[in-house]
Protein backbone atom coordinates (compact mmCIF):
# COMPACT_ATOMS: atom_id res chain seq x y z
CA UNK A 1 0.00 0.00 0.00
CA UNK A 2 2.58 2.40 0.74
CA UNK A 3 4.45 2.09 -2.67
CA UNK A 4 0.86 2.59 -4.40
CA UNK A 5 0.47 5.91 -2.42
CA UNK A 6 4.11 6.91 -2.54
CA UNK A 7 3.60 6.64 -6.43
CA UNK A 8 0.65 8.81 -6.41
CA UNK A 9 2.18 11.35 -4.08
CA UNK A 10 3.85 13.87 -6.90
CA UNK A 11 0.49 14.24 -8.69
CA UNK A 12 -1.66 14.61 -5.12
CA UNK A 13 1.33 17.45 -5.00
CA UNK A 14 0.54 18.83 -8.41
CA UNK A 15 -3.34 19.11 -8.09
CA UNK A 16 -2.65 20.45 -4.95
CA UNK A 17 -0.87 23.43 -6.36
CA UNK A 18 -2.77 23.81 -8.78
CA UNK A 19 -6.02 23.92 -6.33
CA UNK A 20 -3.76 26.99 -4.47
CA UNK A 21 -3.90 28.68 -8.35
CA UNK A 22 -7.65 28.45 -8.70
CA UNK A 23 -7.95 29.25 -4.76
CA UNK A 24 -5.89 32.23 -4.94
CA UNK A 25 -7.34 33.61 -8.37
CA UNK A 26 -10.87 33.61 -6.79
CA UNK A 27 -9.63 35.91 -4.06
CA UNK A 28 -9.28 33.01 -1.12
CA UNK A 29 -5.86 34.05 -0.32
CA UNK A 30 -5.30 31.97 2.80
CA UNK A 31 -6.88 28.80 1.91
CA UNK A 32 -4.81 29.21 -1.56
CA UNK A 33 -1.81 29.26 0.49
CA UNK A 34 -2.82 26.15 2.97
CA UNK A 35 -3.06 24.21 -0.53
CA UNK A 36 0.71 25.61 -1.63
CA UNK A 37 1.71 24.35 2.08
CA UNK A 38 -0.03 21.03 1.28
CA UNK A 39 1.58 20.65 -2.10
CA UNK A 40 5.15 21.43 -0.47
CA UNK A 41 4.49 18.98 1.77
CA UNK A 42 3.84 16.05 -0.26
CA UNK A 43 6.11 16.75 -2.83
CA UNK A 44 9.48 17.03 -0.48
CA UNK A 45 7.62 13.68 1.27
CA UNK A 46 7.48 11.58 -2.05
CA UNK A 47 11.56 13.12 -3.07
CA UNK A 48 12.98 11.31 0.33
CA UNK A 49 10.84 8.75 -0.02
CA UNK A 50 12.67 8.22 -3.46
CA UNK A 51 15.85 9.02 -2.52
CA UNK A 52 15.25 6.53 0.27
CA UNK A 53 14.96 3.74 -1.56
CA UNK A 54 17.00 4.62 -4.52
CA UNK A 55 19.50 4.71 -1.59
CA UNK A 56 18.71 0.96 -0.08
CA UNK A 57 18.53 -0.18 -3.43
CA UNK A 58 22.32 1.07 -4.01
CA UNK A 59 23.33 -0.99 -0.57
CA UNK A 60 21.72 -3.93 -1.51
CA UNK A 61 23.30 -3.80 -4.69
CA UNK A 62 27.27 -3.50 -3.45
CA UNK A 63 26.21 -6.36 -0.60
CA UNK A 64 25.78 -8.49 -3.78
CA UNK A 65 29.30 -7.56 -4.68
Amino acid sequence: MKEQFVKWMPVLALASFAAAVFMIADGYYWPGVAFIGAGTSLYSAAASCKKKNEASEENQDTKKE
